[in-house]
Formats: structure tokens, sequence, C-alpha cells
């Protein structure tokens, strides 16, 4: 590490954060771990590696990719710290730091740089705690979208549709999985075939439901 400052300080917090390891939270103690990896001079190392065995299952892709941001955003959270906030100091220089007393994330140098402060805004806006949220809730929608019990590979989340049938038949085609899954598209276990949305009435021909909207043929103009 070329910053033998910044090296100091993170051997004291991880020093820290180990002595009270038997009685901090699991955040914590990955934090510890992204510490160690930070003080080896390279990244945490995800629980599922790119390219480790490509699954057709758009859920355990899914899966594994939310579990690969969570423990980011806890190895970045350095303790307790997961807010952030931007600020430019009194020599005008940006910087990115804990919004809760705590260290600096990162020195974005002259605020007076065309787009500093917005990149320092969007950094902070993006901080560990609300990668966690944004975890948390994709992990929700995924738990709702699974096969349903009585019906094959149906969609459970996606319903019924007019005939009482489900409106998504395979939970692989079903377009709110599709969706989430499109966010990590540059990924390279992610399968180009996601990438189509599902025919007009799914698989067999049928409407969907009123309330998917996810076939609308009306412009802008018609609504």
């Amino acid at each position: 590490m070329n910053h033998p400052g910044i090296a100091e300080y993170l051997t004291a917090l991880r020093d820290e954060l180990a002595r009270a390891a038997p009685h901090v939270l699991a955040r914590q103690a990955a934090a510890l771990a992204g510490l160690d990896a930070i003080l080896r001079g390279k990244n945490p190392e995800p629980r599922h590696k790119p390219g480790d065995h490509v699954t057709r299952d758009i859920r355990a892709f899914i899966t594994a990719r939310l579990d690969e941001d969570e423990q980011i955003a806890r190895a970045a959270l350095l303790g307790t710290h997961g807010a952030w906030d931007c600020y430019t100091d009194n020599l005008g220089n940006l910087h990115v730091e804990y919004a809760v007393t705590g260290p600096s994330v990162a020195p974005l140098g002259d605020a007076r740089w065309p787009g500093a402060h917005d990149r320092g805004r969007h950094i902070a806006r993006h901080d560990p705690a609300r990668a966690l949220r944004d975890v948390a809730a994709k992990r929700k929608i995924l738990e709702r979208h699974r096969p349903r019990p009585t019906a094959g590979a149906a969609c459970r989340g996606c319903g019924l549709d007019a005939h009482e049938e489900p409106a998504a038949t395979d939970v692989a085609r079903c377009p709110v999985l599709l969706a989430l899954a499109e966010v990590y598209a540059d990924h390279p276990d992610y399968l180009a075939e996601w990438a189509t949305p599902p025919a007009a009435g799914d698989q067999t021909g049928r409407k969907c439901p009123d309330w998917c909207g996810c076939h609308d043929d009306t412009t802008e103009t018609d609504r």
C-alpha cells in the first residue's frame, strides 16, 4: 500500500474490531474480513466467483448476485459507518465521508472540477447502507416470485390471469425476475436469453392480467 498513514489507520481499526470480535455483530465480522483484504492489497473475494458455474436458474443467478452485493457492502462498512455524505472543505477539496463521525471515504480532488460534486453526491447516495437496503428489498421480491407449490414451474408472485390460470407459467420467464436480473447484464454468467422479454400472453397465448402492463401496446399519448 502506498499510503502508510492509511495503512496504519486501517490496521488499528482492524485490531480494534478483532479485540471486540466476540461481542460484535455479523456485519462487523464481515467488515473485519474486508479490512484484511484491503491491507493485503486486494478486493474481498465474493462468495460466488464469476465463471465458477453458469446456472440457467434465474433465481439462483439473482440470489448469487445479491449475496455478492451484500458482502461487498458489508466489507465497505468499516465498523458501523454505513451512511456516507459529500462535502467541500475550506480548501475547496471535495470529500465523501461517513455521515456519522468517522474517517473520509474518498478525497475526490478539487471541487471546482466540472462534475466533481455531482460524482461525489452519486457516490455518497449509493453508500453501503443504501446498498444493503436495496439487497433486502430485492430479496423480498425474489421470495415472492418463486415457483407455485401446486403449479409446477408457474410463478407464484405473478398471480393468476382472467381464466384463473397462472399468469406466468414458467418462473424462468417471469418479467419481474427478468427485470431484476437485467441489473447484472454485464456479469459473465448472465444469459442472453434473459434479455429477451417473454412473448405476449406468456407461453400459452393467454393474455396477461390487467395489472401486468408488460405488453401494453398503448403509446404515451394514449395514456
